[in-house]
């Protein structure tokens, strides 16, 4: 889940190594405000990136949450662009 502070417009994504998103649907910007990933299966153990990113190059601050079970593959970095 990434929470905006004040007005931003995030974009998520969780790209490869090659770029590309292993997000069914590419990068998530459903809405205005709050987005979320619900269910993410990650190929194999391994570290990965949350990449999150203003809309059309906005800037701004927002709260991400990573939620995973226990014993659940993959560990994940966030980057902020």
């Amino acid at each position: 889940m990434v929470e905006p502070v004040d007005d931003l417009d995030v974009v998520v994504d969780v790209p490869n190594s090659d770029g590309v998103s292993f997000l069914e649907n590419g990068p998530v910007d459903r809405s205005f405000g709050t987005e979320r990933i619900r269910v993410l299966k990650m190929p194999t153990d391994g570290l990965y990136s949350a990449v999150v990113s203003g809309y059309e190059g906005a800037f701004g601050f927002a709260v991400v949450v990573v939620d995973a079970p226990l014993g659940a593959p993959g560990y994940f970095c966030v980057v902020a662009t």
